[in-house]
């Protein structure tokens, strides 16, 4: 009887505190849709970037009301300022995400979410970086786990010694060792599965390939094959996307170097063949031609030889500046054993005594 008291009295309670919820959650509507002035309610709410009331006014101020063909053009518009917030608060958050400002994400995040309750892009956001985030997570674990394995296989064998002491402490701490080997093989196990089953072969292989080689049981070999399997077939589409590339690469810089030699041949500029012989100095891969870069040669001693010849008969003549000139301009032909800079030393001694006798006669 004393239960059924209790209850009796409890119901009427939890149904008034029902009816006392639902009510205080209509004033705020209410109080929306009694207000004296809703576009200046309107405009107040945008300035403050609080969406959830300004759209609530726009979408659901009577058609009575004085200011509703005003509040309702101004709809469109505070569309576009929502759309324009929250691809804001997403670029910002990526931009942090890159930084690993992961506390800073969540933060931003939350806060731009109780000014915009209902906004789907910032969920979407939100559920997308929550899984980079675990990515990154599992991607710097991962490494740490290698780095781990790289050092644990390089001492192995300073370990195993320990197995040749019989006193407690060593025999402890060669199984500590032993154990530890094996739980950090199932952790790259863990973390081999899990980026298999987002397709990232190369570091699922990257865990497995180091499991095994810490302790070879505890790798399933069906998951072993078949990323395995994953992994080359990766690796052959990378080696045929890199050789088409490096065949584009050849093929783009052999003509470019054919037009740039034609462009000389026409202009006589040395500018042109300037450009030429910078870009054979950036073919380390080797993909001109020998014919062409011996061409390039040619032309450029037979340019080189006559500027020298043109500057010794402009300093001849007593013209000392257009020969510095025309010598200073083809200093990049200039091959190791020239006389160029012997002969650029020499004219600048001459100017300078010029200048000096000039100035003495001021």
């Amino acid at each position: 009887m004393a239960s059924a008291r209790k209850h009796n009295f409890t119901a009427p309670r939890t149904l008034m505190l029902v009816a006392f919820l639902v009510t205080m959650s209509g004033c705020a509507p209410m109080a929306l849709m009694q207000s004296p002035d809703p576009l200046g309610d309107l405009k107040q709410a945008r300035a403050d970037q609080d969406y959830d009331r300004a759209l609530y006014i726009a979408e659901h101020l009577d058609a009575d009301h004085p200011d509703h063909d005003q509040v309702q053009s101004l709809l469109p518009q505070l569309r576009t300022e929502i759309e324009n917030f929250e691809q804001n608060i997403i670029n910002e958050a990526n931009k942090l995400a890159k930084q690993q400002k992961w506390d800073q994400v969540w933060q931003l995040l939350a806060d731009s979410m109780d000014q915009w309750r209902p906004s789907a892009a910032l969920r979407q956001a939100r559920k997308r970086l929550r899984k980079r985030e675990e990515y990154q997570r599992r991607k710097t674990t991962g490494d740490l786990l290698l780095a781990e394995t790289r050092w644990r296989l390089s001492s192995s064998e300073l370990a195993g010694r320990l197995a040749n002491y019989t006193d407690a402490a060593s025999e402890n701490r060669y199984e500590q060792w032993r154990k530890r080997h094996r739980e950090l093989a199932e952790t790259l196990v863990d973390q081999g599965r899990w980026f298999s089953e987002r397709e990232d072969w190369q570091r699922a292989h990257d865990y497995l390939s180091s499991a095994r080689a810490l302790h070879a049981d505890v790798v399933p070999e069906t998951l072993f094959a078949r990323v395995q399997e994953k992994h080359q077939s990766l690796s052959r589409r990378s080696r045929a996307q890199r050789e088409r590339r490096q065949r584009r690469q050849a093929r783009q810089r052999r003509e470019q170097a054919r037009s740039l030699l034609e462009q000389y041949r026409n202009s006589g500029e040395l500018d042109d063949l300037l450009q030429l012989r910078a870009l054979i100095r950036k073919d380390s891969d080797g993909y001109l031609p020998e014919q062409l870069t011996a061409q390039v040669e040619i032309l450029s001693r037979e340019r080189f030889r006559t500027a020298m010849n043109e500057g010794d008969a402009r300093y001849a003549r007593g013209d000392y500046r257009e020969a510095r000139a025309i010598w200073q301009k083809v200093k990049p032909l200039a091959p190791p054993d020239s006389e160029l800079p012997e002969k650029l030393e020499r004219v600048e001694r001459v100017l300078e005594k010029l200048q000096n006798l000039q100035s003495s006669k001021d």
